[in-house]
């Protein structure tokens, strides 16, 4: 884990747009996330199963994405 952080202080130009990429993921306001999320979720807004079904997908990746991203950074 100290290698990782060793790297990430090096190439943190690098670490940034991966963390854009995923508040954009996670559906952040400004970014094209949240457009496609709404936009999913106001195309499946009448079908119950579906709308339930996206919402859980989102949840998860969202879970996801975050623990890829930040697990390495803590400290063991």
């Amino acid at each position: 884990m100290n290698k990782f952080k060793a790297i990430l202080e090096v190439i943190w130009m690098t670490f940034l747009p991966m963390l854009i990429a995923a508040f954009s993921l996670a559906g952040l306001f400004p970014l094209s996330g949240f457009l496609g999320k709404s936009a999913l979720e106001a195309a499946t807004s009448n079908t119950l199963g579906v709308y339930l079904l996206l919402i859980v997908v989102a949840f998860f990746s969202n879970i996801y994405i975050f623990r890829w991203l930040l697990v390495p950074l803590q400290n063991k």
